[in-house]
């Protein structure tokens, strides 16, 4: 069994986000890229069915790219990101998905308000330099088009296990 998630890639944050995330986010140095997480953790990878990743497949193709700017630098109690706005298409999102499996809420169930975000640095510093850094390239406008149903394989990294075009017009 491996642990999935649901994101959205970021390739158009990497530039100005990857070298920060290399120190910074652990999950970055398994292979994680930037993204927009819709949901995860989500269902392990052997449990996965044809029926799942059909629905994943028709729910993604019903959704339409999300334009969006990374707008301003904001923190967690132990993370640092970037705050999308709008959220609401994320928010959306990620309530669909939790409405087609009930079972797999948001984080796991540890919080209740879904929050988007791009995670740019994990610990308990205040990361000022970074903040500083990010804040000089902000609005960043991005476009979410298409979803990764990525995995974690035994040797901790994280990689794509399928993709999905956000295709609705």
């Amino acid at each position: 069994m491996s642990e999935t998630h649901l994101i959205l890639p970021v390739p158009a944050a990497e530039p100005f986000v990857g070298a920060h995330r290399a120190s910074f986010d652990p999950s970055a140095r398994a292979g994680m890229p930037a993204h927009i997480t819709v949901l995860g953790p989500f269902i392990e990878r052997g449990a996965l069915s044809r029926d799942d990743l059909s629905a994943l497949g028709e729910l993604f193709a019903a959704t339409a790219p999300i334009e969006f700017e990374l707008a301003r630098v904001a923190r967690f109690e132990h993370a640092l990101y970037l705050e999308p706005e709008p959220c609401e298409p994320f928010v959306e999102l990620t309530q669909a998905v939790w409405r087609r499996w009930p079972g797999q809420p948001p984080y796991g169930g540890a919080h209740r308000e879904i929050v988007p975000h791009l995670t740019i640095a994990v610990g308990a510093e205040d990361f000022h330099e970074v903040r500083a850094a990010l804040e000089r390239h902000l609005p960043l406008r991005a476009a979410a088009r298409e979803a990764w149903l990525i995995a974690l394989r035994s040797d901790e990294r994280w990689v794509v296990h399928r993709r999905f075009l956000l295709a609705a017009r």
